[in-house]
């Protein structure tokens, strides 16, 4: 995502390929606390990018879809701070 903000601080068309190459690489994370993190950031850059018009804007429904991740992945993290549900682990087998 730095070289996308540096490119895109140069007005440099390529800053939307490295955005992309950017969501892959988030795409891929599997701790929801980091991948919060990163997605607000790419989410924002993303959003700025879009705004001033170019390739960034052509297709809004993936940058909808980095927004619904962004939701699962909120969902994910509050359930790691929760610990087991009834219906998980041994014990629920007595229930």
């Amino acid at each position: 995502m730095a070289l996308a903000r540096v490119r895109r601080g140069s007005d440099d068309q390529g800053a939307f390929g490295n955005v992309m190459s950017a969501a892959a690489a988030w795409r891929a994370l599997r701790d929801p606390a980091l991948g919060l993190a990163l997605g607000h950031e790419l989410i924002a850059l993303w959003d700025a990018m879009a705004a001033a018009g170019g390739a960034a804007a052509a297709d809004p429904s993936q940058l909808e879809a980095a927004r619904a991740r962004m939701g699962r992945l909120a969902e994910r993290a509050r359930g790691v701070g929760e610990g087991p549900r009834e219906t998980e682990g041994p014990r629920a087998q007595d229930r």
